[in-house]
């Protein structure tokens, strides 16, 4: 079959929307499937990844801001794809970006089979962004209507509800997972790696350094508990541009000895510090179903979380509602026995959260 997956980034591009895109579309070809991913244009990339062809276009933004050519033509080349026939079906990862709100007004005019992972309407996540969003979701439900297939990642987030709201009833929900044997096999030292003291207990985030992550709320949290027992250690790349906080958060950490920020840590090791931390945190003002909460769950971590996305609905652990209360947070999870939390998270890990039987239910909707 000639599958047709767009996204709007993808290797070597780095981020959860895209490790999820790849895993799917590298199963896809395990499993005798043509894959194509239609994505943002990156100078100097192969095209062709693990057996996944890529194919780039020269195009940023979205509908409610302002979808740009970078290359004049690039918009309706786009559009040219998703009519050609040239598939069997189409799955989009992804509303809010160009490769969806380019699809909207074309729908109609696609007779390939289309599957749409809207991936939680962060739009509808604040009063500033919803004014921002409005005309876009006044046009939503028709355009959700238009699709052969929805997948939401869980049965009560903002994208799931928006659609129960508008009468929608028939879609799929498909969690995100992880490969457990990946963690399985690692037997590396994080700690030796980067110089990290053996009798120091870590609290872990892993999080690209996105203003939205809420890395400087996090390290001035931590700060309020600091008993000089206790190391934070941020693992993440910098986005670079106005969306970045890595400056500000090394200017936060210049004298601190007890925060650490790593970037380009290989895969290997990242999987590494879940094994040898202690506690992990996330610190996010908005996710929707975070891959790195299903990797702390399955090395049995204690886990402190911003009320984001559906995390509650899959996570077991401290959940809380601002930075105030995460810095009580990381104080109580010092002190308070987290035994239970840990072995319900495993167990779900274990028997639902795992990505060979959930590239399995992607594969059942692509015929």
């Amino acid at each position: 079959m000639n599958v047709l997956i767009t996204s709007e980034f993808y290797t070597p591009h780095v981020g959860g929307a895209e490790k999820v895109v790849q895993i799917l579309a590298e199963g896809f070809v395990k499993l005798g499937h043509s894959v194509v991913v239609a994505t943002t244009e990156i100078p100097g990339r192969p095209l062709n990844v693990n057996g996944v062809e890529i194919s780039e276009f020269a195009i940023k933004g979205n509908a409610a801001k302002l979808i740009k050519e970078i290359r004049k033509g690039e918009k309706v080349r786009y559009q040219n794809l998703l009519k050609s026939n040239k598939h069997d079906v189409i799955l989009q990862y992804a509303a809010q970006t160009w490769h969806t709100d380019l699809t909207f007004p074309i729908l109609n005019e696609i007779t390939t089979k289309i599957i749409l992972v809207p991936c939680g309407f962060s739009g509808l996540t604040t009063f500033l962004r919803r004014v921002l969003y409005f005309r876009y979701f006044k046009k939503m439900p028709k355009y959700l209507k238009g699709y052969d297939e929805l997948v939401f990642l869980s049965e009560n987030y903002l994208d799931t509800n928006f659609a129960r709201k508008n009468g929608i009833k028939e879609f799929k929900i498909i969690p995100n997972g992880i490969f457990t044997s990946e963690f399985d096999q690692n037997n590396l030292s994080f700690r030796k790696k980067y110089g990290i003291d053996l009798e120091k207990k870590v609290y872990l985030n892993v999080s690209n350094h996105y203003k939205l992550k809420g890395h400087k709320e996090l390290i001035k949290a931590f700060n309020e508990n600091n008993d000089n027992e206790s190391l934070l250690v941020i693992i993440g790349n910098d986005p670079k541009g106005n969306t970045s906080c890595l400056k500000d958060c090394q200017a936060m950490v210049a004298d601190d000895k007890n925060v650490i920020l790593l970037h380009d840590v290989p895969r290997e090791f990242v999987i590494a510090a879940y094994k040898e931390s202690d506690v992990f945190v996330l610190s996010s003002y908005i996710e929707y179903y975070p891959l790195v909460l299903i990797e702390a769950m399955y090395c049995q971590l204690p886990i402190i979380s911003m009320n984001v996305g559906c995390v509650k609905d899959y996570c077991d652990c401290i959940l809380v509602e601002d930075y105030t209360e995460l810095a009580a947070a990381l104080k109580l999870v010092k002190t308070s026995d987290q035994s239970g939390k840990i072995k319900t998270n495993f167990k779900k890990v274990v028997e639902v959260l795992q990505w060979p039987a959930i590239i399995n239910q992607y594969n059942l909707l692509l015929t």
